[in-house]
């Protein structure tokens, strides 16, 4: 068994592929097989599917037009949000269409319309693979289409007496799934506290992401592969360009987002064609910083564009005219049930891998906003697959002569408890050690202001029911849980809202609103300080409060850094 999971990209799987099975079978084999799993939702796509017909009306509320707005390509008209007092403009275009021959091109100027554009519903979502009814993070999404390159922006409708604070929101989802029409996502409730908020699209997957000796030929940077990184500095460019229109300040932009999206916001800071796009940052569960071995290293250029050439194979496609005219879901299947399609150093848009570039302080220096939750690896498979002996082995694998020291970290005797360490040793993997290292070297290496949160408050899903990532009884704290409270989305969730929900929603949306306008994320009943590397605490947002705690799982993260020899060092 090959275990895998890079910083971004986080996949365990065997070599097997089998196809006969349900996504509940694939996801519950003893070796867990991505590939195999995303076969078997493709394979089952007929029943896993929102019809257009079925979906909500993703209308923000009614029809009435608001005043057009001037914004590069022409006028848009907005239409008023489900929240009173926020007016939205919904799917903007702020680039061309990436198809045809544009497909695998960094995105090109927005073609002009004329008259004004009826910025009034969700338009299209980028192309990903079937995303499955009974999963935890199923939400209803616009239909899909290659012509996804398009914003959404909320905005009080009263004219401020001074521009606003902006929030810039990138979705998460392994590269290979999101939208920004996703209920979960969307700006009013943001907005109405002095906000500008704005949600993107970004291409996936192997739209995305797909890297080629031919692409990078036909590249005047000599370069291919990052597209949807591309797409999201295109669209803070545009944020530069017009949000002043929508009453926010082009001086004052904060970039947000969680898992993938996290991820982003951890390469924008290192990406010189980002530079003076944002001011201020905040992670939510990942970095592109942690990890040893098979876990850690983003992919290089040349690894990545020998990867595409094997596709490229598997597809029979002979030349870029062939893959640029297969059609779209086809490629998205495709490699998602093949290989990961991900961000890679380039030398271009990523010069380095993160880590050295936040240990040389050469990111950009911005404040910043991190943290994890509770449980973050229980809907992931576990490591070990959940054996005592697989438990062991991993340990082993990963940890060499400290195995003995991680085997008292993660003790496990029975089946029952290697699941839930092997649930735990994913997260501090793949999520946790990461998060840690971006807030601890940055404030090392650039003297910004750092604050690391805790989410702690395990939501009420449905009882006895059994999501495709495991039961809702077990899941806790989970991956994505604290999205909506921070969002103010919480009647998009899944799970019953009570009192405390709507009590720490409202106090931790408050913080990130505070941070985005000052640069500090005023907590409610605790006075939140810079988190010190030295004596390192975070903010935990919990059932009923909020308070000050030292960090959850040091010692098992210290372990980690120990052995990587990735221990943040500001004079590395």
């Amino acid at each position: 068994m090959r275990a895998i999971l890079s910083r971004d990209c986080i996949n365990v799987f065997d070599e097997d592929s089998k196809m006969n099975e349900s996504p509940e079978q694939a996801l519950a084999a003893p070796h867990f097989n991505r590939r195999r799993f995303i076969q078997t939702l493709i394979a089952g796509a007929g029943t896993s599917l929102v019809s257009l017909a079925q979906a909500q009306n993703f209308s923000n509320g009614s029809q009435q037009a608001f005043r057009p707005v001037r914004v590069t390509g022409g006028l848009v008209a907005g239409t008023q949000s489900t929240t009173e007092g926020v007016a939205a403009y919904l799917g903007i275009p702020y680039a061309a269409p990436p198809v045809g021959q544009l497909r695998w091109k960094p995105p090109q100027p927005v073609i002009p319309w004329q008259g004004i554009r009826r910025a009034e519903q969700m338009t299209a979502s980028p192309f990903t693979p079937p995303n499955y009814r009974s999963s935890v993070y199923f939400e209803p999404t616009t239909a899909m289409s290659e012509d996804c390159l398009m914003l959404n922006v909320w905005t009080p409708e009263a004219k401020p007496a001074k521009p606003l604070p902006v929030m810039v929101w990138i979705y998460g989802g392994d590269w290979t799934y999101g939208s920004s029409s996703n209920p979960l996502y969307w700006g009013n409730t943001l907005a109405r506290h002095d906000v500008v908020v704005v949600s993107i699209n970004y291409r996936l997957g192997a739209l995305g992401f797909f890297a080629h000796p031919s692409l990078s030929a036909e590249s005047e940077h000599g370069v291919s592969g990052n597209y949807g990184l591309l797409d999201q500095i295109a669209a803070l460019q545009w944020v530069q360009k017009n949000i002043s229109h929508f009453g926010g300040d082009p001086d004052n932009v904060t970039v947000f987002g969680q898992s993938a999206g996290s991820f982003s916001v951890n390469y924008l800071m290192t990406s010189p064609l980002a530079k003076g796009l944002f001011h201020r940052a905040i992670g939510q569960s990942g970095a592109a910083m942690s990890g040893f071995g098979p876990l850690a290293r983003l992919e290089s250029l040349a690894t990545q564009e020998t990867n595409g050439v094997a596709f490229a194979k598997m597809l029979k496609a002979n030349s870029l005219d062939d893959l640029r005219a297969l059609p779209a879901q086809s490629l998205v299947n495709t490699g998602a049930a093949s290989q990961s399609f991900c961000p890679v150093v380039d030398g271009w848009i990523l010069p380095d891998k993160p880590h050295a570039i936040f240990a040389a302080g050469k990111q950009h220096r911005v404040p910043l906003l991190v943290g994890f939750n509770k449980n973050e690896g229980s809907v992931f498979p576990p490591l070990g697959n959940g054996t005592v002996e697989g438990l062991s082995n991993i340990l082993k694998d990963l940890y060499g002569e400290q195995a003995i020291v991680a085997e008292k970290l993660y003790p496990a005797t029975n089946t029952t408890e290697a699941q839930k360490q092997g649930h735990a040793l994913f997260g501090d993997q793949a999520l946790k050690v990461g998060t840690l290292n971006w807030a601890t070297m940055h404030r090392h290496s650039s003297k910004q202001p750092v604050y690391l949160y805790h989410f702690a408050h395990k939501p009420d899903l449905p009882p006895n029911h059994r999501y495709l990532e495991g039961k809702a009884k077990e899941l806790g704290v989970f991956h994505g849980a604290e999205i909506p409270y921070a969002m103010g989305t919480l009647k998009a969730s899944d799970w019953t809202i009570h009192p405390a929900d709507k009590a720490l929603s409202a106090r931790m949306l408050a913080s990130w609103v505070h941070f985005a306008r000052t640069g500090h994320p005023q907590a409610s009943e605790a006075v939140w300080p810079i988190f010190d590397p030295d004596h390192p605490t975070v903010m935990e947002f919990g059932t009923q409060t909020d308070r000050l705690i030292t960090l959850p799982r040091s010692q098992e993260l210290a372990l980690i850094n120990q052995v990587a020899n990735t221990a943040p060092n500001p004079s590395r």
